[in-house]
């Protein structure tokens, strides 16, 4: 029921516009094509073709109207269309970004354990291996060094 929702206001909006357009062209041809009863309960004389022109204005300004309407509910469905594809790239940057940033840290802790052997087997007596990181953000940067 909740799958793809944009594309579903997508479809009512298309619909919605297909029915209003038709009501309206339903509605303006029986102007144009009524008979004298109608013109004379709404007080025009048969001369005066005024129905002829209100139903022109119905089906045209009517149809667009409708059409108008319906775009905003087209758009809106569009846009949700639009935000779900962005959350599903966001989520896969987020990942390649975890899965880069994993090795980078695997790689980053060989390289210092291969520096601490050379340096803990040598003259200075450390017995403890160090594995130092460098977190980097912004406008900052912290080396810590952790004993393992």
């Amino acid at each position: 029921m909740y799958n793809n929702v944009g594309g579903k206001i997508k479809g009512f909006a298309l619909v919605l516009c297909i029915i209003g357009i038709i009501a309206r062209v339903i509605v303006g041809g029986y102007f144009i094509v009524s008979d004298s009863d109608l013109q004379q309960s709404l007080g025009l004389r048969r001369a005066d073709h005024n129905l002829l022109w209100v139903g022109a204005l119905i089906i045209v300004g009517g149809s667009f109207i409708s059409w108008l309407g319906c775009l905003g509910i087209y758009g809106f469905g569009e846009l949700i269309e639009s935000s779900r594809e962005t959350k599903k790239n966001s989520r896969e940057i987020l990942d390649l970004l975890k899965q880069t940033s994993n090795k980078e840290d695997i790689m980053s802790a060989e390289d210092d354990r291969e520096e601490d052997d050379s340096y803990g087997n040598g003259s200075n007596g450390r017995s403890l291996r160090q594995d130092r990181r460098t977190v980097s953000s912004q406008n900052c940067s912290k080396t810590e060094t952790v004993d393992v």
